[in-house]
């Protein structure tokens, strides 16, 4: 995926620590939607000094300068994921499990370029969240009815 060189981690008045390139590190080789408990987990197996607080203020950094996505799930802790230019998807979130499911769906393409074109208006970054019940859920849910 995008973002090979690290420099789009610093900005005005961040550095571009260590701590900082692990847990971009992390994220960018993760497939998964991961919260920042299972961020701070993984970063701890490789620097044993790294704190929760620092975990925290990276992933709101990141977030707030573009380079991360936040996932708010339902009854559980929200879920990050890198923004990069060659992963262009929806995310599917049950509202039941926070089970997260990517959406490949070349019609999300069109339905943007659409509405960008019919409202002349330019977009920064599109990104749809789907909330609902998945399958595994649904079934169970079923069951129990």
């Amino acid at each position: 995926m995008g973002h090979p060189d690290l420099s789009h981690l610093r900005d005005g008045h961040h550095r571009l620590t260590p701590q900082r390139r692990l847990i971009w590190g992390l994220l960018h080789d993760s497939d998964d939607h991961i919260s920042a408990e299972q961020l701070h987990r993984a970063a701890v197996a490789r620097m044993a000094d790294l704190s929760r607080p620092t975990v925290y203020r990276t992933l709101v950094d990141l977030v707030l300068s573009g380079h991360v996505r936040e996932i708010a799930v339902p009854h559980g802790p929200s879920r990050y994921e890198t923004i990069c230019s060659d992963d262009q998807h929806g995310d599917l979130v049950c509202n039941e499990c926070g089970h997260i499911e990517k959406l490949y769906a070349p019609a999300l393409d069109d339905l943007v370029h659409q509405a960008t074109e019919q409202h002349a208006f330019l977009t920064d970054n599109a990104h749809l969240v789907l909330y609902g019940t998945c399958g595994e859920c649904r079934r169970t849910l079923s069951k129990s009815a």
